[in-house]
């Protein structure tokens, strides 16, 4: 039998945020924006308990906090990232 593969969230605990969007075009504009620039974005839908739907735009997933912070200290440097100096590490949880 072939072998189960683990979620990536379990080998890549850590992702950058860069920024929440209530609607899913806009952020998927910005991760493809992202992605032309090299990152590796994706969008994570997140309901709050409101019942209220956002739209992460995040990049990842790290191993480590610490990769993950060098790749954000890297991202901050980059044009594209202007807009979102205030993106952060955190986990790749819901």
């Amino acid at each position: 039998t072939p072998a189960v593969k683990p979620p990536a969230t379990v080998s890549t605990p850590y992702v950058i945020q860069v920024v929440t969007y209530p609607s899913m075009q806009d952020a998927e504009s910005i991760v493809k924006t992202l992605k032309s620039s090299g990152f590796n974005a994706f969008v994570k839908e997140s309901v709050r308990p409101t019942g209220t739907v956002f739209y992460m735009v995040l990049i990842g997933g790290f191993r480590t906090a610490a990769e993950a912070q060098a790749q954000l200290a890297k991202f901050r440097t980059q044009e594209v990232a202007r807009p979102f100096q205030d993106a952060f590490v955190r986990t790749n949880r819901s």
